[in-house]
């Protein structure tokens, strides 16, 4: 059963028709498949309310909010939400060239940071010759993003990851934006509190994998200390033994190899500390 009738045309009118931002507004969002699951619903609503440009519309926000980022791949940074019966969910090549053309021509108005990322993104993979504009459009939605621990579990570490990616990919193109972004992570983590949880681990790990942090080695290998050492005082076995781990590669990383072999001591302790609690 097609969504929409088949011959059905839209364009940007009909996006700005469709309701898609009191969608997005009036629906508790915890990232992409959340606004998926949302516009899908207000999809189905509107083709049965006949209003078939804006069902379609929405249908198409839909799948493009469904597929999950796989920010590590450079050519197919994008993998489906679902695959069933051996049939994925939508992909980056199931969209038609005209559904791109509209992606690319709505993706500035969007004032939505998740959708304008994810829109701008697809149109910069898709269009033919590629536009510079779009990939900036997708990296600068992508980094606005707040680096908070809720929007962080929720898909904003793969949305940062794949802005920095994006930004190295284009170069000198990207202007001063892999800095900015560089910075704005080791601000994050400085002010990361325990109470983030594995946020600041996991912004020490986003910054290791991209080759980021080299003028800041030796202050996040202590702040990941300071944070272990508070998770060790309150018995919290995994996030202790955790920062340590990270803390003693940062330390080996600015050439402290001293505190380096210490942190892997306290590692091996929270193991022993563990067992014992098990037992």
């Amino acid at each position: 059963m097609e969504c929409y009738p088949e011959n059905t045309q839209v364009g940007p009118d009909d996006f700005r028709r469709s309701g898609w931002k009191t969608v997005l507004r009036s629906t508790p969002r915890e990232g992409y498949a959340d606004m998926w699951h949302a516009l899908s619903l207000a999809a189905r609503q509107a083709v049965e309310d006949k209003k078939t440009a804006e069902g379609k519309i929405l249908w198409l926000l839909a799948d493009a909010c469904s597929m999950m980022l796989n920010p590590k791949s450079a050519n197919e940074p994008f993998k489906p939400l679902m695959v069933i019966d051996g049939k994925p969910s939508a992909l980056p090549g199931t969209f038609q060239e005209e559904t791109i053309t509209l992606f690319s021509q709505i993706a500035e108005e969007v004032d939505d940071v998740w959708l304008r990322a994810r829109l701008a993104d697809l149109a910069w993979l898709l269009r033919r010759p590629r536009e510079l504009k779009f990939a900036l459009l997708a990296i600068d939605a992508y980094r606005a993003i707040p680096l908070d621990a809720d929007n962080w579990i929720r898909g904003g570490r793969e949305c940062w990851d794949r802005a920095i990616r994006l930004a190295i990919m284009i170069g000198k193109g990207a202007g001063n934006r892999p800095k900015e972004m560089e910075t704005s992570l080791l601000d994050a983590l400085e002010k990361a509190t325990p109470e983030d949880g594995f946020l600041a681990l996991s912004l020490a790990n986003l910054l290791a994998e991209n080759g980021l942090g080299h003028s800041r080695q030796s202050d996040i290998a202590k702040k990941l200390e300071v944070l272990a050492t508070h998770y060790q005082a309150e018995g919290h076995l995994h996030r202790e033994r955790d920062y340590f781990d990270v803390s003693a590669e940062w330390f080996q990383k600015c050439g402290d190899s001293a505190k380096a072999i210490e942190m892997i001591i306290c590692v091996a302790e929270g193991w022993v500390k563990e067992a014992i609690a098990r037992m």
